[in-house]
């Protein structure tokens, strides 16, 4: 009689134990399938994300040929290292009509305009512009002129000022926007601008600063603390003195790209007031905008 141990092996047996083996394999390799395309999807998910900055931005005039054309380069730590403007097809030819060359120190950014003098900015310990000299070189010495002074709350601007006036300009805020800034009573002056904002919102790019003592490149980094969540649809600027009123109204439209602003179209009107005497003047300008991927 054979044994069990010793007793061939049937079909059914072989074919029995292959199904298992199969089954295994099968099961080890539908595992790791799932773990895979786990791992992939994952890598999928979390795309890099892309930074911009600007690298170049050209400014029309109204229906003439007159343009602006502005070059951003930075440093090796994405700093603003040189910003130039040149103007084009202008009455007086194409001229250069700024170039400007920033480094940085401690609490500090300096400002260079070639060998006529710098702008010196002091930054507080969150690298927000609080002070900004305007200095000189006459016969080889430095001489600071202008001072101006910007006050912060919660990382927005809230007031500014030159010299003794360090409260000349209040700013009002509202749920992360710029709803006004207006001159203080006491300075003997009305002067206010009003904001009315749209939905869009951009995650980078260019940003026009509210006040023009701002420097529009330093601005756009963020040294002069967060711009609002929203971009404005219209800005409205009333100034009344005795005998003028000034009224300049603003109208904005953008075109937007992944997230940053590639063209800016404003439309202004300028009344002015003299003597109940009116005179307006209609401008219009658009911003095209290159950016470069870093």
């Amino acid at each position: 009689m054979t044994s069990r141990k010793n007793r061939p092996k049937t079909n059914k047996t072989i074919i029995m134990k292959r199904f298992a083996q199969w089954v295994m394999v099968a099961t080890l390799i539908c595992g790791s399938n799932v773990f895979l395309s786990s791992c992939s999807n994952d890598d999928d998910d979390k795309e890099p994300v892309k930074k911009y900055r600007l690298v170049e931005c050209k400014e029309v005039i109204g229906d003439s040929e007159t343009y602006y054309i502005s070059h951003y380069t930075y440093d090796s730590e994405g700093r603003l290292a040189t910003f130039v403007r040149e103007a084009y097809n202008t009455d007086f030819g194409d001229h250069l009509d700024a170039n400007y060359t920033y480094t940085y120190g401690d609490h500090f950014v300096k400002e260079q305009h070639g060998q006529d003098g710098y702008d010196l900015y002091t930054l507080n310990d969150d690298g927000l512009i609080v002070k900004h000299e305007v200095v000189r070189r006459i016969n080889d010495v430095d001489s600071v002129g202008q001072k101006l002074y910007y006050g912060y709350e919660n990382e927005r601007i809230a007031s500014y000022g030159e010299d003794g006036f360090l409260d000349k300009y209040q700013f009002e805020w509202k749920d992360g926007d710029l709803m006004s800034y207006y001159t203080d009573e006491h300075q003997g002056s009305a002067d206010i601008t009003e904001y009315t904002l749209s939905d869009l919102t951009v995650d980078h790019g260019y940003r026009m600063p509210p006040i023009i003592t701002m420097r529009e490149p330093l601005y756009m980094m963020g040294y002069y603390g967060k711009p609002s969540k929203h971009l404005e649809t219209h800005k409205e600027n009333s100034t009344k003195a005795t005998a003028v009123s000034l009224l300049y109204e603003y109208d904005f439209s953008y075109t937007i790209d992944k997230g940053h602003i590639t063209k800016l179209v404003d439309n202004h009107t300028t009344t002015t007031d003299i003597h109940g005497h009116k005179i307006e003047k209609l401008t219009n300008r658009y911003f095209t905008f290159s950016y470069e991927e870093y």
